[in-house]
């Protein structure tokens, strides 16, 4: 009787391998090329590719994404850099060709004149005389003024000259029109006859010397009451001697 033949043993499965892990470097470099960031992106790619290579770890594929995609954004700012700076250079020289293009220049703003400084009012005795006038009030009058009245000329001329020249008259006081439209040279001579051989009167202590002295005055125009509501009416003393060279009341 023969032995029944014996069977080989089962053979065990072959156990299943292990999934390879993906190497963190090549993830960065993938996102990182994503994101733009350029040289970062392909720094980190070099990178992963190494350690995929040497350690067996998946992600070479994403490392490699991550160098093409840094490469492109590297090359596009280099780009647009080398085109900002080209621009803005040429816009230097086109301005620098308009500023510089001879003729069409103006020239620079002239330098502003020196103020010229403002002298003190002038005293008395140093006040210019200004052209001859008659009765009405054409020059700059002022209390203390000087001037010399030549009854014999042709029209009879009054004119404003300083106290140390030859004069005759001095203005001593001054009152203000009532307001109103202008009245008339007539009217305002009376006003003035009234109110000045007063006003002279007190300047000498109560009464003129008529045997050296009488009353005069100086009315404004109707331009300059209507014009420049100019009013005042000057009250001065007229000396009988020709001319004097001092101030007829001190």
């Amino acid at each position: 009787m023969h032995p029944a033949p014996q069977s080989a043993p089962p053979v065990p499965p072959a156990p299943a391998a292990a999934p390879r892990s993906t190497d963190g470097m090549s993830v960065a470099a993938l996102v990182t090329g994503l994101l733009g960031t350029g040289l970062v992106a392909v720094v980190l790619g070099i990178v992963g590719l190494g350690r995929t290579r040497r350690n067996g770890t998946a992600g070479r594929g994403m490392a490699i994404a991550g160098i093409v995609l840094g490469a492109i954004a590297t090359v596009t700012t280099a780009v647009a850099l080398v085109a900002l700076l080209l621009s803005g250079t040429l816009a230097v020289l086109l301005a620098g060709d308009t500023a510089t293009s001879g003729e069409e220049l103006s020239a620079p703003p002239a330098a502003p004149a020196p103020v010229e400084p403002v002298e003190p009012e002038a005293a008395v005795d140093d006040a210019p005389a200004p052209d001859a006038v008659e009765d009405h009030l054409l020059f700059d009058a002022f209390i203390g003024a000087c001037y010399a009245h030549d009854p014999q000329a042709n029209p009879p001329a009054t004119t404003a000259t300083p106290c140390y020249e030859p004069h005759n008259g001095q203005i001593l006081t001054s009152f203000h029109a009532d307001a109103g439209p202008f009245p008339g040279d007539e009217a305002l001579h009376q006003l003035a006859e009234e109110r000045c051989i007063a006003q002279v009167g007190e300047e000498f202590g109560g009464e003129i010397p008529l045997e050296q002295f009488s009353a005069d005055w100086f009315i404004p125009t109707q331009e300059s009451w209507e014009a420049d509501d100019h009013r005042e009416v000057y009250c001065a003393v007229l000396g009988d001697a020709e001319s004097s060279t001092s101030l007829l009341i001190p």
